[in-house]
């Protein structure tokens, strides 16, 4: 980037400090790539440099924007997750001016994109030398959120979120004042602009001009936004002149007004004669800042929120935290018919009811003897501990607590404390006898609401499996209504009973968690998304492995999600892709006569693949064999998988034979695993598939659980098999030297 440039106090496209853009080949890779106009991309370097950027903020955007490694190839889909090498970012990041915006634009990423534009249009307008060729406000924000997937790993948030945390905790300020910085306000357009004007001034000028900032609402983000700026945070004041911050050679000082109906005031110094410049702003009226952050500022945001982050409170989240989460692991059963289908599924669930060969209750009602080989949803305990540690700030190792029979983890000391704390304080009529509170909410009732939700952010954040540490999306807690996930929760650990939760409820917690928004699962289920700089996808799609527990697990990777040259946010199985084969192709079925007494691949020439279409912003992927071009549902698969049992080992060697063979068995193909024609129901399906990992994946795409045979005989899968009342065995996945 070079050595820092003087400040300007004005911009021309025809005279840029220190440009690299000009309309060459790498302005119009870098506007094709990311779908923006070139005119946005020219001025807002040119722009840039009028701003006052300090060298810390500087190099560290800098090296955030020039990012242009490709993070992840995706197998399944052929498709690329990280940066592109001529992307915006990185052609901005190649002159100062160019890096002077991108660290104004990875503050203005913390707000809603348009109001972000508006600001910018705002700022661009008044600081161009003529009007004639200014970018829209659209064409704008099309930048912002083309730039918004490498900016939001700057850290601004991340260092919003701590003076946030600052001014809420400081005793100097009084409790409005501290109530008010915790409601995260966004700044509106003209008091961005004011702002970003004053720090002109003082990159211009320096010691020679003196600002005064009064501010109620946005005092939190202007704080973290002129030490972005200028490397200093101001110096802070109440309005009658109690110091809250002081801060020696910093030109800026901050007060803390008491009204919240007026907007910032900037005032303007200088020593040169002339009178103060004075900017009145009207603020905004509605929305509220968010970002990226590390998982351990999340969390302590979100222990801040619940009120649960100090004292007892916290002595009792870190003891029942483990606790719950061992008990959730085991008592939560999965289910995929939810209600966010409101009666109209997705074709593959309306067609697998034509299939009568399984009984969903079996899954959930399990004897005891099999409940240990059931396929689970998370991870194992090492993760969870891990992912424990990391949320509580505490070192929790495996193995996890196991609480007592019948117990539940309210009954744990601290939390018996810190209920009868709760309680004794609680106005309702079921704590306070006599109580005139009729339709008073139970504060234990409630906190014990925000600990099932602590439970379902760690299990949900233990799904994840990136190449680099996920960031988190970081937003003000409202309370709202449970979701499907808190309410199987609280059946669980208020109750100590088993729960079922649907696949569809665990998957959108956890991609809320990270900022991604969720197809509606009536008509289409989820496959990947690309959203904030992160992508996340099913990593059993990728290693198309079967195994027992981590079902659920989402792979990952920073950066956006490419196909054939073009950008999507999401990847999604079609509406209507899904049919039905009315039999085996006839040469797959003439392979699958033989009597059943081995575990054995018949169709060693064939495997599956993927069919991806190209959608508006999104792709149709279906799952498919080389036996056919029949589609399925990928999502269908995960589904089954986690009700699926899984055979993992046995007292014998996996390559014995049966002493003679099974004629309650026959060997059925991946397209019916549970056999075909009128004999079907009365004979255990075999699919012959041994070591074929995608065509043992592609088995249960019909959305119907079996039995997967792993480092197992056959002998003692087929039995288990008839015992749980599965309706098929996929053979296993040991190596061999033979068949």
């Amino acid at each position: 980037m070079g050595t820092q440039s003087p400040v300007s106090a004005q911009w021309a496209l025809d005279v840029t400090v220190g440009s690299t853009l000009s309309v060459t080949m790498g302005l119009i890779k870098a506007a094709s790539s990311d779908n923006i106009q070139a005119l946005a991309l020219l001025a807002c370097e040119a722009f840039g440099s009028t701003l006052a950027i300090c060298p810390e903020t500087c190099i560290k955007v800098e090296r955030i924007a020039g990012m242009h490694h490709q993070s992840v190839v995706v197998k399944f889909l052929k498709s690329q997750v990280g940066y592109s090498s001529g992307d915006s970012g990185a052609q901005l990041s190649l002159s100062t001016a160019g890096v002077r915006f991108l660290a104004l634009s990875a503050a203005l990423c913390s707000f809603d994109a348009f109001q972000g534009a508006v600001a910018l249009e705002l700022m661009i307008k008044n600081s161009a030398r003529d009007s004639q060729f200014l970018p829209t406000v659209i064409q704008l924000k099309d930048l912002l959120i083309a730039l918004d997937h490498k900016l939001n790993r700057a850290g601004f948030v991340e260092s919003l979120v701590g003076w946030t945390t600052w001014l809420e905790n400081n005793p100097l300020l009084p409790d409005g004042e501290r109530q008010l910085a915790a409601r995260q306000h966004p700044p509106s357009p003209a008091e961005v602009c004011a702002l970003v004007h004053a720090l002109r001034e003082i990159g211009r000028l320096g010691d020679a001009i003196q600002v005064t900032i009064t501010s109620t609402l946005t005092v939190p983000w202007a704080t973290a936004f002129i030490k972005w700026s200028l490397g200093m945070p101001p110096s802070i004041r109440l309005q009658d002149g109690t110091p809250v911050l002081e801060q020696p050679g910093s030109a800026i000082t901050l007060i803390v007004a008491r009204s919240v109906t007026t907007g910032m005031k900037v005032e303007i110094s200088r020593d040169i004669g002339t009178p103060a410049e004075i900017i009145d702003t009207v603020p905004a009226r509605q929305g509220e800042w968010a970002g990226m952050v590390s998982i351990r500022t999340f969390a302590q945001q979100r222990l801040r929120q619940l009120d649960l982050h100090a004292g007892l409170t916290k002595q009792a989240v870190v003891e029942a935290l483990p606790n719950a989460v061992r008990q959730a692991v085991s008592l939560l059963r999965p289910d995929d018919l939810s209600e966010y289908e409101f009666g109209q599924k997705p074709s593959w669930k309306g067609t697998r009811e034509k299939y009568s060969v399984f009984d969903p209750n079996l899954r959930n009602d399990l004897p005891t003897q099999f409940v240990h080989i059931a396929g689970s949803m998370f991870p194992d305990e090492a993760v969870l501990s891990n992912v424990l540690s990391e949320f509580l700030d505490v070192d929790i190792t495996a193995p996890l607590p196991i609480l007592p029979h019948d117990t539940l983890f309210t009954g744990l000391p601290s939390v018996q404390l810190l209920r009868e704390s709760v309680e004794n304080g609680c106005n309702c009529v079921r704590c306070k006898k006599g109580s005139q509170a009729l339709y008073a909410t139970c504060a234990w009732t409630r906190v014990e609401g925000n600990l099932h939700s602590l439970v379902a952010d760690v299990l949900a954040l233990s799904l994840f499996d990136s190449t680099e540490p996920v960031l988190l999306y970081h937003k003000r807690w409202t309370p709202r209504d449970p979701q499907p996930f808190e309410q199987a929760l609280r059946v669980v650990l208020s109750e100590g009973k088993p729960a079922l939760c649907c696949v569809e409820g665990i998957l959108e917690w956890a991609l809320t968690l990270v900022g991604h928004e969720m197809p509606p699962f009536k008509r289409e289920s989820w496959v990947m998304s690309s959203y904030r700089g992160q992508v996340f996808y099913p990593r059993l799609f990728e290693t198309q492995t079967l195994d027992r527990q981590g079902l659920l697990t989402l792979s990952g990777a920073p950066g956006i999600l490419r196909f054939e040259g073009s950008t999507y946010s999401r990847a999604v199985s079609p509406r209507s892709d899904f049919y039905i084969l009315m039999a085996t192709p006839i040469p797959i079925a003439s392979k699958l006569t033989i009597p059943v007494d081995r575990s054995i691949n018949l169709l060693a020439d064939h495997s599956t693949k993927w069919r991806v279409t190209i959608g508006d912003n999104q792709l149709y992927v279906s799952l498919l064999s080389t036996m056919s071009t029949a589609g399925y549902s990928p999502f269908a698969v995960i589904c089954s998988a986690v009700k699926s049992l899984y055979i993992e080992t046995c007292s014998h060697h996996p390559d014995d034979v049966l002493p003679t063979p099974d004629v309650h068995a026959a060997y059925t193909s991946p397209f019916f695993p549970w056999g075909e024609g009128p004999g079907a129901p009365t004979k255990l399906g075999v699919v012959p598939v041994h070591g074929n990992e995608g065509l043992r994946m592609f088995c249960l795409a019909h959305g119907i659980p079996g039995v997967v045979q792993q480092s197992a005989c056959l002998a003692c899968a087929l039995d288990i098999c008839r015992q749980s009342k599965y309706p098929f065995v996929i053979s296993g996945t040991w190596s061999r030297d033979r068949l």
